[in-house]
């Protein structure tokens, strides 16, 4: 007996094997669901109608994705919301101190000495010097937004335009080199 009517004997008992196994399985199945079930008239459910649950396990990953994001961008509005409004109080402040100064500035006459009148119309020019150096310092920082989006933007278009010049520069340098190689090929 050869060795290859051997292994062909063996996978055909193997599979009767399993014919028979799986026919026993299905009939306990079926008996099973007899027992279960006294005659019911409702058809079986075709694997196409399981959808639902796939469609659920989807529903919930995309639920979970969208509460992340959710809660990443809420995270995201309440810290500039926060720096916003301290920003607020602080233009706020450096408002009240303007007015603060107009009001000082209103009340001082020369009518007194005028080296008091000079000192105190110094006094007041220093400390409005001081609440504009604050006020700058603020609008720079709201500014600074913006001017870094746009810085970005010209960095972007500056490389664009680095990379097309490198492109250019290499094909008029292989042009160049092929016009040589074919002018020395004529003239050789």
């Amino acid at each position: 007996m050869s060795q290859k009517d051997y292994i062909s004997d063996n996978l055909i008992t193997m599979r009767d094997r399993l014919r028979e196994s799986t026919a026993a399985i299905r009939e306990a199945a079926e008996q099973k669901k007899t027992q279960e079930e006294p005659q019911s008239t409702a058809r079986p459910i075709p694997v196409a109608e399981n959808v639902p649950d796939r469609r659920m396990a989807e529903g919930l990953r995309a639920k979970q994705d969208l509460a992340g994001r959710l809660a990443r961008d809420l995270a995201k509005v309440c810290g500039i919301l926060s720096s916003k409004e301290q920003q607020i109080r602080e233009l706020q402040q450096v408002r009240d101190a303007l007015q603060t100064l107009e009001k000082n500035l209103d009340q001082i006459t020369p009518a007194g000495s005028a080296g008091l009148f000079a000192a105190e119309t110094d006094r007041l020019r220093l400390e409005y010097f001081r609440i504009c150096g604050a006020l700058e310092a603020l609008t720079a920082n709201t500014a600074a937004g913006t001017g870094r989006e746009a810085q970005q933007e010209e960095s972007r278009k500056d490389k664009t335009m680095l990379t097309a010049a490198w492109i250019i520069g290499g094909t008029i340098l292989a042009g160049a080199i092929l016009i040589a190689a074919v002018t020395a090929k004529i003239f050789l």
